[in-house]
């Protein structure tokens, strides 16, 4: 038989395993306009980082070699959202990593506000109301700074305010729910007008019906005015300083003057003043009658005006 041969044969090799890329990195959410804040953490063990390369998933990236000493960078978003941030770094050895994340932009409020009128005349009352929109999220927080020294804050989108005459800038500030702002002024949004102080007064203010040629309106306005006077409502003087309120009184009662002013904006005042006009009792008695079927002086007995007749026993 043949003899049986055993063959040996052997080798070794050394294979060394090459250090990867460590890739870490953090970005902060910020409010649309802002710069993102981005810090690079990656690293590498027994070699050195080569080069980086940025996808900030807005259509934009950056390229550039590895600096251990300028690891922060900032970008930019021109929209709000949620982007995907890709990071992709190779070592001088030639190994490469990648790292994906995302990085959040709030939007910011755009603002806007009107009032339900923008001219008024003295003491009024304003209702302003906030139009702006925000694209997500809410509007937490409203500031309102009136330009008379006044300011609120609201959570409401509807405010009202008390102005006094003159002119007013007002400005609205307005926080998300994720702290972004936007603010918006408009100048000498408010106009306040003045209005002319009806002032006067009757004298007297008590007159017999015999002394009604007595009375007087006194008028105290001293600016340059429109005037209207109206009697008890229905007797109306256009236009005139001071009416002969005398020549429209027939009887006795108590009568009511009101007094308008205007000025040139159109800005109306109004007063009332309470005059009496008491009666003159006359009574007398006949000394004679004629009963002649006339209806003159056919009766006898006392006649007067302003009393009851009453008999007594």
């Amino acid at each position: 038989g043949g003899d049986n041969l055993n063959f040996v044969d052997s080798t070794e090799k050394t294979i060394r395993i090459l250090a990867s890329p460590q890739l870490s990195f953090l970005a902060d959410a910020v409010c649309l306009g802002e710069s993102t804040p981005i810090t690079d953490l990656s690293h590498i063990n027994e070699d050195a980082l080569d080069k980086v390369y940025w996808d900030f998933g807005d259509e934009i990236d950056s390229s550039y070699l590895y600096d251990a000493g300028h690891t922060n960078l900032t970008h930019i978003y021109r929209q709000d959202g949620k982007f995907p941030i890709f990071l992709r770094i190779s070592a001088n050895n030639n190994c490469i990593d990648s790292l994906m994340d995302s990085v959040d932009v709030h939007p910011i409020p755009q603002i806007g506000f009107i009032a339900d009128s923008t001219i008024f005349c003295d003491n009024a009352n304003i209702l302003f109301t906030d139009t702006s929109k925000i694209n997500s999220g809410v509007i937490a927080n409203r500031l309102w700074t009136f330009g008379d020294g006044d300011y609120i804050s609201s959570s409401s989108d509807t405010i009202n305010h008390h102005y006094s005459e003159g002119t007013y800038t007002v400005r609205l500030e307005n926080t998300s729910d994720h702290h972004c702002q936007s603010s918006l002024s408009l100048e000498d949004y408010i106009l306040i007008h003045p209005v002319i102080d009806a002032d006067f007064e009757i004298d007297p203010e008590i007159v017999s019906i015999h002394g009604t040629s007595n009375l007087k309106v006194n008028n105290y306005v001293t600016e340059n005015s429109y005037f209207r006077w109206a009697l008890s409502d229905s007797i109306i003087w256009e236009n005139t300083f001071s009416p002969n309120i005398a020549d429209s009184i027939y009887d006795t009662g108590t009568y009511q003057l009101k007094m308008y002013t205007m000025n040139e904006y159109g800005c109306v005042d109004s007063n009332s003043k309470f005059f009496e006009v008491t009666p003159v009792y006359s009574f007398y008695v006949p000394t004679a009658f004629s009963p002649n079927g006339t209806g003159t002086n056919d009766t006898f007995g006392p006649a007067g005006k302003y009393f009851d007749m009453q008999s007594y026993s």
